[in-house]
């Protein structure tokens, strides 16, 4: 009993690695951009230490670029993403950078995809360095194209990240966020 155990565990493990392995043994190199919005965070916002009153305005949008390397299935490389955050109080809205390491992973036999990225983050109006990171997912909405993506996900991204506001002060923006993306990825072999 207990060997048929093994043989089975043994059985699953080569179907799936037959699934996951690519089909040549090509390095891809995956190109892509993405816009996003962010209406939705769970945040604080505090000015030198104190928390202050703020509220994200639907305005938030953002862009990035990625270049990846790798299969179908599995590829990494890194991500820049530039971000609007837009508030009520026109003071605390600032330009965000975030220069990412991003791994991606795409389910195999559907267009389904999750991908995660992590790195540091800057206010174009420094303050001082912060971070995020992102767990997102994104559905190829062309999927029968080998050589484009177009894809469609949600995302949350938990950033840390200084913001200057004025001489010798700072504001400091640090949760989570969610945010809607669509880009496309184009496939070179």
């Amino acid at each position: 009993m207990r060997w048929m155990k093994v043989v089975s565990a043994i059985c699953a493990m080569t179907a799936t690695m037959s699934l996951v392995a690519p089909s040549n043994a090509d390095a891809l190199i995956r190109l892509g951009v993405d816009a996003r919005w962010i209406p939705l965070a769970d945040e604080t916002m505090e000015l030198d230490g104190t928390v202050v009153e703020h509220e994200r305005q639907f305005e938030s949008t953002g862009m990035g670029l990625r270049a990846l390397l790798g299969f179908e299935y599995f590829s990494v490389g890194g991500k820049i993403n530039l971000a609007r955050h837009v508030f009520a109080e026109e003071g605390q809205s600032y330009t965000q950078l975030d220069v990412n390491g991003h791994v991606r992973t795409g389910v195999p036999l559907s267009p389904l995809a999750f991908y995660l990225e992590a790195g540091p983050s800057l206010a174009l109006n420094l303050a001082g360095p912060g971070y995020n990171a992102v767990l997102g997912a994104e559905v190829d909405i062309l999927p029968r194209q080998k050589k484009i993506d177009m894809n469609l996900g949600v995302a949350g991204q938990y950033a840390h990240v200084p913001v200057g506001a004025g001489p010798s002060s700072e504001y400091v923006n640090s949760g989570l966020r969610g945010m809607v993306t669509f880009g496309v990825d184009f496939t070179l072999q």
